[in-house]
């Protein structure tokens, strides 16, 4: 399943996972996950801001992709998000 909005996310997700997972093999604590996804979740979150200030109507394509991927009805989604612990304020993103 995935959503047609941020399918050009996905080549850089699965390069940046691959390489990173190589990278690191076998350590458990440099983060590797995050570090592999940290700027694919940060495009995610500025083009979620970007739909939501433009009023795009592809929000609601995310909510129903959400909805079939949880299982129920999604009316609101509420995104809190930290790109790094020098962030210090905590970014809200309501939809």
């Amino acid at each position: 399943m995935t959503c047609p909005e941020f399918l050009y996310l996905r080549d850089t997700a699965m390069y940046n996972w691959k390489h990173r997972a190589d990278a690191v093999a076998g350590c458990t604590k440099c983060g590797a996950e995050w570090r592999a996804m940290k700027g694919v979740c940060d495009c995610l979150f500025m083009k979620l801001q970007e739909m939501k200030r433009n009023n795009d109507p592809t929000l609601q394509k995310v909510k129903k992709f959400l909805s079939k991927k949880k299982g129920y009805a999604v009316g609101r989604c509420v995104i809190y998000y930290r790109r790094s612990k020098n962030q210090t304020k905590i970014a809200k993103l309501e939809f």
